[in-house]
């Protein structure tokens, strides 16, 4: 069966959640791969939920790209429309910031 890799590239020489705020930011990181129903995204895989508070400064660049292959990354076995989603959650559970990036595995 074939697999096709995907890494966090997102086209761009690099993938990070900057804080731009006016304070550091406290939260979940989580990191996963969505797949698309054709309405609706469904989690196909979470590559990172982390279970300890992260602190990002204020100024601060969070390398994604190396968070997400240092933990495998990702191999679909099926085609489709997918994204990598990323958010930030806050001490709640509630997304703080998030983002995406969509991709096709013929």
């Amino acid at each position: 069966e074939d697999a096709k890799y995907c890494s966090l590239d997102c086209g761009s020489p690099v993938s990070v959640l900057k804080n731009s705020s006016a304070s550091a930011l406290t939260g979940y990181l989580v990191m996963k791969i969505q797949k698309s129903n054709g309405s609706a995204w469904s989690d196909r895989e979470i590559i990172v939920k982390e279970g300890s508070v992260r602190t990002i400064a204020l100024g601060e660049q969070l390398d994604l790209r190396k968070i997400w292959n240092s933990q495998g990354a990702y191999i679909a076995k099926e085609s489709g429309k997918f994204r990598v989603y990323v958010a930030l959650l806050n001490v709640s559970g509630a997304v703080f910031v998030s983002g995406f990036r969509e991709f096709s595995v013929q």
